[in-house]
């Protein structure tokens, strides 16, 4: 029987001059057809210059939100920040960072039109990063863990222009 052996190559059972010469053959032509229309691989993206993100302190505290922005100086936790309460005013076309914490219990902090939830534990530090894209105000929900309804904790994300922003943090720095 020479030449009718039959061979097992794993799950396939091949005849000597059969299947691995034709078989090649065929399995390189569509390997090389493949390569020939899907063309030539996508150009590298040039990477994009990713700005500083507005760093803004949100601690939650005696059922209340506590909001510091950097002050005229850009820096976060200087003597000229900008101090206020329950409601988070944004530059529009920003990218965002929110740090989170808690000086007394657990709080959740929600931003449902952008599907952000994130907790506030003391000694600890959570963050959200998001981009504001369009001008609008929005629901900024708190929430203390024990159950009970604290209205201090909900609150508006007023996104504005960035020079509606800059009058904002402007007239609200003088006041604190």
């Amino acid at each position: 029987m020479l030449g009718r052996e039959i061979y097992r190559f794993g799950f396939l059972w091949v005849r000597p001059g059969g299947w691995p010469r034709r078989g090649l053959g065929v399995l390189m032509a569509l390997g090389l057809s493949t390569v020939w229309i899907q063309g030539e691989p996508a150009p590298e993206e040039a990477p994009t210059e990713k700005s500083e993100p507005l760093v803004i302190d949100i601690t939650g505290e005696e059922f209340e939100w506590h909001i510091r922005y950097p002050g005229p100086d850009g820096k976060p936790g200087t003597p000229d920040d900008i101090l206020t309460r329950r409601h988070l005013h944004l530059p529009v076309d920003t990218d965002i960072r929110l740090e989170l914490h808690s000086k007394d219990y657990v709080y959740s902090l929600a931003l449902p039109h952008l599907e952000l939830n994130e907790i506030a534990v003391p000694d600890l530090t959570f963050i959200m990063e998001f981009k504001t894209e369009r001008e609008g105000t929005y629901e900024l929900l708190g929430d203390q863990m024990c159950g009970y309804t604290h209205p201090k904790l909900m609150g508006e994300m007023v996104v504005l222009s960035k020079e509606a922003f800059e009058a904002w943090s402007e007239k609200t720095g003088a006041e604190s």
